[in-house]
């Protein structure tokens, strides 16, 4: 096994089933994929995004990246910035131990798996962290895919003074600002101006905006979902 390789316990809420079952929290683990040897052709169009040669291909590689996101070696829990992850040529280098992929694909890929990677943490504080009082009880119901010493970091983040200013700040620029635009500012991607966090690569207000016409009920929608 090499330094890239997950660790089979660093799956996360491991369950037998093939590749398309999700396990009992909705979690597809991709065990076929991990273990394959062989690679899968992806085909790109002329936005260097995989569309072929299959949905159900790239279906495959968008879940097995989330898988990537979720896992403790590949993405360690107690980094708490992605532009800090440093494992991202790990991550790349895996992927491309499952697919042909072309190098221009490799924004891509870790947008994909940066996103779901926030995702995983948002669900792992709703479901970990909020519904318990202390961080006893947190680490007794630590999730089994997370090392000890990694959870404690993310208590630790989430604890802290500075976490807690931040989301005081946005509750109350929603509150006073205006609840559309505020709310919009509160899941842009810092790292990419204009562009909407929980939409995806890609997607920006302008583009909403043309699909659905009434951005500002979107935009409310979204933040009542946060």
């Amino acid at each position: 096994m090499n330094s890239v390789t997950p660790r089979t316990n660093d799956q996360p809420e491991e369950q037998a089933g093939d590749v398309s079952t999700p396990n009992k929290r909705g979690r597809t683990q991709m065990h076929d994929v991990h273990a394959r040897k062989e690679r899968k052709l992806i085909i790109l169009n002329s936005q260097s995004q995989p569309v072929d040669p299959t949905d159900d291909v790239v279906i495959e590689l968008s879940s097995f990246l989330g898988t990537l996101a979720r896992n403790a070696t590949l993405c360690p829990f107690d980094i708490l910035d992605w532009r800090s992850m440093y494992t991202k040529k790990d991550l790349w280098d895996y992927t491309k131990g499952k697919y042909i992929i072309p190098e221009v694909v490799y924004h891509w890929t870790m947008v994909t798996i940066r996103d779901a990677w926030r995702r995983h943490r948002s669900d792992l504080k709703l479901n970990y962290y909020d519904p318990y009082d202390n961080d006893a009880v947190r680490m007794a119901k630590k999730p089994g895919h997370i090392p000890e010493c990694q959870f404690r970091e993310l208590l630790k983040y989430w604890n802290s003074e500075k976490f807690k200013a931040e989301m005081e700040e946005i509750e109350k620029q929603i509150s006073i600002n205006g609840e559309y635009v505020n709310a919009f500012s509160s899941v842009m991607d810092p790292e990419h101006p204009g562009r909407l966090r929980l939409y995806g690569a890609g997607v920006t207000k302008t583009t909403l905006k043309k699909k659905f016409g009434n951005l500002e009920s979107t935009l409310s929608a979204t933040t009542d979902g946060m």
